[in-house]
């Protein structure tokens, strides 16, 4: 059996054919030289014309910029506040029928627990929410599951692999639109 590759990396085309032991060979060995050429940029001394060291020192500017970026990018305002944030228990939220809407349900992790407390906040008139009044849920319903790290379990219920609540600050918490529609079609009430 034949395998066939096509890469166009901006026209610097490889064709490869032929069994499929023989396309990876050729695959891994070009993987391995582009990311050799990007841990190692060619210097301005290794070009032969003038246009082309131009074209490398503009070059070289872009990809420090990009790893600037990148370092800013991962520590955004959100992670620090985070991380220094430290629970309380909020005397204003309803707890009023909160153990009898969180029994409807068999949350399978912290994230679905969150969006529980959420989902039972926003029904009664706190939208957005606060980290506090999640909190103050977990203690009042569930206080054996409360996350060891709950600023982390925050952080994950947001995150990209769930994306149930939004939040810029802590005292902004909002269900999010997948955190609505997890509700709605995965969270089934028990009978």
């Amino acid at each position: 059996m034949t395998t066939k590759l096509h890469i166009n990396a901006s026209q610097g085309i490889i064709d490869v054919e032929g069994d499929i032991e023989f396309v990876e060979k050729v695959y891994a060995d070009f993987k391995d030289q582009i990311e050799a050429m990007l841990a190692n940029p060619p210097s301005s001394e290794n070009t032969d014309s003038a246009g082309s060291s131009n074209t490398a020192e503009v070059n070289k500017p872009k990809t420090s910029k990009k790893k600037a970026s990148k370092r800013t990018g991962t520590t955004t305002a959100s992670k620090p506040a985070v991380q220094a944030y430290k629970p309380a228990i909020d005397k204003n939220v309803p707890l009023q029928g909160l153990a009898e809407f969180y029994g409807k349900y068999q949350p399978k992790n912290n994230s679905e627990r969150i969006l529980l407390f959420c989902k039972f906040l926003k029904d009664n008139g706190f939208d957005p929410c606060t980290a506090n009044q999640i909190y103050t849920c977990y203690i009042k319903t569930d206080p054996k599951n409360l996350p060891k790290a709950y600023p982390q379990a925050l952080i994950d219920a947001r995150g990209k692999d769930r994306g149930y609540i939004d939040y810029e600050k802590l005292e902004e918490i909002t269900l999010s639109h997948l955190g609505d529609h997890h509700f709605l079609t995965k969270m089934q009430p028990e009978d």
